[in-house]
């Protein structure tokens, strides 16, 4: 006792005396502990509740932003947690944001390259959500072809970063590439070699269960080996019910994906009677788990793979995962299908549409398939059928695209892989005989990286070049269209004068927007400067510069506040003076109503008008890079493009989360929302 009282006292001591020295806060224990903590929480609960997760990551986010900026290790963790979670809330936007802060994250530490291999495995799950199916494998092959994985076993990150390219691999193979049972097989097996050592937490060994379970479940079309397989996927379900009866390691997010394996496991075909009466006692103690483990009651008189399917849906439904909630009444809906139930089908595959925490836009994939199964099932007036089946086919055209490029890039790596062997051999042989050609070979190789990286940087050259281009053509295009009206104004020889001075008015704010915009969009133009200052100093300005032409038919008010951000002063003053601009040229009479509130680490600044408003299609589309901004049938001109612009700049520079995102009721109104970060305190 007096030992351990002892040395908790020299440690305390060197801790103090270290406090004196410079760098404190980079190497302070306690700090780094604190961090560490919170990046445990966040890894801890990041499938029971990926939201609280993110509240958690963002802590230690802030916390590494004001006491230790130099803890790079600890800013990748927290990077990899959020880049994870917004990916299981299916925001793959910021998904990708955070996984390509630690991608291209350049101080080397002790965990970087660990950190940078589950940062590509992120990535190649929101590709392959994507349907960019070769991109995804391209990832993956990248990751083969390094040797972060062997570096150390014994790390526990290299153990989850090992599992999860099992689960990524093991998806891809699943879902995109059928009849490779031979390949999936031996790589089954390789897992099931590594697995026991692999010391993860009882999450991830769930999920590698579900993935092997799952693997298991698609080989059994294989005739020869099907009471096998059929048993071995059964025996991964038992193992996860058995893990999840335990309060410890319950989740519903794991329960639902075993329920659903089995009600897969259970349909009519492909599974023969034979493997069926060869694993009848392991199917019975995988239902009486359900039953008596989480009470939930089946009626084994009944069609149990609906009840499985059913069960799995309202589990799905429980949690926040848009992605999981949508596959599940699809898989559901199709079964209904299968047995001919075509009303319980068509409730199930209407079910997502109102939906109201569903992404935006589907995956593609799943998409697709739910756009067939409302076909099949009857459901929908004619006009809603018709435009069904025409995204549909869009849609089946996207992915046969992508499925033609990963055909494409499996030729290609077969003949790499073809090329390397013969070069390997031919390398063996002549070292024997001949030392130099050793020298030749090494040069070779040497050529290869040398190639591989100038190969890289055209790519990325030529992809630069596409979006300057893609801007020049948006400019252009937004500007015939903005200017047209004014040009027509100008032209009318009975304008009053009054008139004629607010179109000049309004082509002027038009072309400062084209220079501002221009300046955001190429690569030396305006830079972000961020500051912490007053919210209310961008009030007061903007409320100065703000044209109120329509007189005292429409209030102008900008609620008083005390607020602090964090951003560049000029470009935030850009994007509420387009913002209120915007709300003036929708809005007849009434009132406009700007403020700003505190919420979590940010201030959210609202601009409420109660113009014509907008429809959901349009609201939907008023952000996305890839669809006109159109409102009521007019272009938005370059305020919102600015906007968008402008919000994308502080996230890219801040990396905290900035968004902005409109709401709107036809004929009511609307108000655009913007979050930017709130200063430190």
């Amino acid at each position: 006792m007096r030992i351990r009282i002892l040395f908790l006292i020299i440690l305390i001591s060197s801790c103090a005396l270290y406090s004196c020295g410079p760098d404190t806060a980079a190497f302070d224990p306690i700090k780094r502990a604190y961090v560490d903590g919170l990046n445990k929480q966040a890894f801890v609960c990041r499938y029971k509740d990926p939201a609280q997760a993110i509240d958690y990551a963002q802590q230690a986010l802030q916390y590494l932003h004001d006491s230790l900026p130099d803890y790079s290790d600890g800013k990748l963790r927290t990077w990899n947690n959020l880049a994870f979670c917004h990916y299981m809330l299916t925001q793959n936007d910021l998904a990708e944001v955070y996984a390509d802060s630690v991608l291209s994250f350049q101080q080397k530490t002790e965990n970087s390259q660990v950190e940078k291999v589950i940062a590509k495995l992120l990535m190649a799950r929101v590709l392959q959500m994507a349907c960019r199916i070769a991109d995804s494998y391209q990832m993956l092959y990248e990751i083969e072809q390094g040797d972060e994985l062997d570096r150390n076993r014994e790390n526990f990150l290299y153990n989850y970063a090992q599992s999860e390219y099992y689960i990524v691999s093991l998806t891809l193979n699943y879902s995109y590439r059928n009849g490779m049972e031979a390949s999936v097989a031996s790589q089954i097996e390789e897992i099931e070699a590594t697995k026991n050592d692999l010391r993860c937490d009882f999450a991830q060994d769930l999920a590698l269960n579900y993935a092997l379970a799952y693997g298991y479940s698609r080989l059994c079309d294989s005739v020869g080996r099907q009471s096998y397989y059929f048993g071995r996927s059964l025996d991964y379900c038992i193992e996860s019910l058995e893990q999840l009866t335990n309060p410890q390691s319950y989740s519903v997010h794991e329960l639902a994906n075993i329920v659903q394996m089995l009600a897969f496991l259970g349909e009519e075909t492909p599974i023969s009677e034979k493997a069926w009466q060869e694993n009848l006692p392991k199917w019975e103690r995988a239902c009486s788990l359900i039953v008596d483990g989480f009470n939930i009651p089946l009626d084994s008189t009944a069609d149990l793979s609906l009840q499985l399917f059913e069960i799995s849906t309202e589990l799905f439904w429980q949690q926040a995962d848009p992605t999981q909630r949508l596959a599940a009444c699809i898989a559901t809906g199709y079964y209904c299908l299968h047995i001919g139930d075509t009303l319980l089908a068509k409730d199930y595959f209407t079910a997502p549409l109102s939906d109201t925490i569903l992404p935006a836009a589907f995956i593609p994939r799943f998409e697709a398939m739910l756009y067939d199964g409302l076909l099949l099932s009857g459901a929908g007036t004619m006009e809603e059928r018709i435009q069904w089946y025409q995204w549909e086919s869009e849609i089946q055209d996207l992915i046969q695209r992508n499925q033609k490029a990963d055909f494409l890039l499996q030729n290609q790596l077969e003949r790499s892989h073809t090329f390397n062997e013969h070069l390997l051999i031919f390398a063996i042989i002549l070292a024997v005989m001949l030392l130099v050609l050793i020298v030749l070979v090494a040069l070779l190789f040497r050529k290869q990286q040398q190639l591989r990286h100038e190969t890289q940087r055209l790519k990325e050259a030529k992809q630069q070049d596409v979006e300057r281009i893609a801007n020049v053509e948006t400019c252009l295009s937004v500007l015939r269209h903005d200017i047209t009206p004014f040009m027509s104004y100008l032209q009318n020889k009975n304008l009053s004068a009054e008139l004629r001075a607010e179109v000049i008015d309004q082509l002027i704010r038009t072309f400062d927007n084209i220079k501002n915009w221009t300046n955001l969009s190429i690569p030396t133009g305006l830079q972000y400067k961020g500051s912490a200052f007053a919210i209310q100093d961008v009030f007061d300005q903007v409320q100065h510069d703000v044209n109120n032409y329509r007189g005292s038919e429409l209030r102008i008010v900008f609620e008083p506040s005390a607020l602090e951000v964090n951003a560049d002063r000029l470009l935030l003053e850009i994007m509420l003076r387009n913002l209120v601009n915007n709300a003036v040229q929708h809005t007849e009479s009434g009132l406009i109503h700007i403020k700003a509130v505190e919420e979590n680490q940010f201030v959210h600044v609202s601009v409420s008008d109660t113009g014509k408003g907008m429809s959901a299609d349009e609201v939907e589309s008023l952000f996305r890079a890839d669809k006109p901004l159109k409102i009521q049938g007019e272009h938005s001109g370059f305020g919102l493009i600015l906007c968008r612009y402008i919000i994308k700049k502080h996230d890219d520079n801040t990396l905290r989360g900035c968004r902005i995102w409109a709401e709107s009721q036809l004929g009511e109104g609307s108000t655009f929302h913007f979050l930017v970060a709130a200063a430190s305190k």
